[in-house]
């Protein structure tokens, strides 16, 4: 295990077109929304190591630099487009709303994969009428499909979901390294290192898709 290089991090920064001042609050984000903290149920089996990534949604990055119990950026922001919060009851909205947009320039900017809550949700609902064509139902949670912006003017708004466990299924798991700090256990004991033979590797499966939908066809 190590640390990726600093060189690989591979950032944005959050300009927006039309008001200059927004890059002078320095806000960046990471391209790629990477997580190798869960584990994956296929087959009767859990694997403990399966990390992976995919791209992400301009309304996620804006909820990281908005909410007060992330990066708290509402105020600011709200600065640098001239809203003012005593005398503009929707001022978190336009902020939002603003904020989106800046997102979204940013990446496009930098020829970065993202997806925008329209299209994400336009692709959700044809995923959702396919399955049901095939006779199969599609489990979904509301709280996280439905974007955090956009409302009942969306039809995802208005569209009915039930949420049940199905496999494969990634969930959360225990971090392994914070279970050995706390236990105090020796590498070994948390992974297998020796194994039968230390030259032999298990063959790696990649799955991959597009952020337009078109990688399925392969």
């Amino acid at each position: 295990m190590f640390e990726l290089p600093k060189e690989y991090h591979k950032v944005t920064l959050i300009e927006h077109p039309k008001y200059p001042d927004f890059a002078k609050l320095g806000l960046r984000w990471c391209v790629v929304p990477t997580v190798t903290c869960f584990t994956m149920k296929l087959g009767g089996l859990e694997y403990g190591c399966c990390p992976f990534n995919g791209w992400f949604m301009e309304t996620e990055i804006t909820r990281d630099l908005l909410e007060s119990c992330r990066m708290d950026k509402q105020s600011a922001i709200a600065k640098v487009i001239r809203v003012e919060e005593d005398e503009d009851d929707f001022w978190r909205e336009r902020v939002a709303i603003e904020t989106n947009i800046a997102v979204l320039h940013s990446f496009r900017r930098d020829k970065h994969s993202i997806v925008d809550h329209v299209t994400a949700q336009n692709q959700f609902l044809a995923h959702d009428a396919r399955e049901k064509r095939e006779g199969r139902e599609c489990p979904a949670q509301w709280s996280w499909v439905v974007p955090a912006i956009g409302g009942s003017t969306l039809p995802i708004w208005h569209h009915e979901m039930r949420d049940f466990y199905i496999e494969p299924q990634y969930e959360y798991q225990a971090e392994l390294f914070a279970v050995r700090k706390e236990c105090k256990l020796a590498e070994d004991e948390v992974f297998d290192v020796a194994g039968p033979d230390e030259n032999e590797f298990e063959s790696i499966l990649i799955l991959y898709a597009s952020v337009t939908g078109t990688a399925e066809a392969f």
